[in-house]
């Protein structure tokens, strides 16, 4: 027997029909698209680089020469003090136990000098100062309580006051 040989027609696509115009390799809408993506990433590198830029002269003013910085920054003075606390001291008692002087400014002080010097005096259990614009520091703490007071830091409190008691905080047990 022989084998019958069937023959498909050979299949014809899209492809092979004849074209006389190029076809365009990008829509309207799709050009539209690219030319807003990269004006986008243009004006971001422009942008990125500026704020880079004005940091590294930042930097370099503040590196360089101090003396060059604003006089706005320097030249607040100390005006005021505010003392905020939970015993009777009062705002002559800060006033000489810091010490400043009267052309001091307030970025000059040294914030951690002053703080120490508030902690040395036996009546502060905690103490905290701080900086507010444009003229005042601000001094924020708690005494000890009275029957603690004294005692020195390696004393004992009372037996009628526990040592963990919120009204002896500065006394260890």
């Amino acid at each position: 027997m022989s084998k019958d040989t069937f023959s498909l027609p050979e299949t014809r696509t899209w492809r092979d029909i004849p074209q006389q115009v190029r076809p365009r390799a990008m829509s309207n809408e799709g050009r539209r698209r690219l030319t807003i993506g990269a004006l986008r990433a243009t004006v971001g590198a422009a942008v990125a680089g500026a704020v880079a830029w004005g940091a590294w002269e930042t930097a370099e003013v503040l590196r360089e020469s101090p003396a060059e910085m604003t006089d706005a920054a320097r030249s607040s003075r100390v005006r005021s003090l505010v003392l905020v606390t939970d015993g009777v001291l009062d705002k002559g008692w800060l006033a000489r136990t810091l010490a400043l002087p009267g052309d001091a400014t307030l970025m000059g002080l040294d914030l951690i000098k002053l703080r120490s010097r508030v902690l040395s005096d036996s009546q502060v259990d905690s103490a905290s100062v701080t900086r507010n614009f444009p003229d005042t520091l601000t001094e924020a703490g708690s005494r000890r309580c009275s029957s603690c007071q004294g005692m020195g830091s390696r004393s004992r409190a009372p037996d009628s006051i526990p040592p963990w008691s919120p009204r002896c905080r500065g006394s260890t047990g």
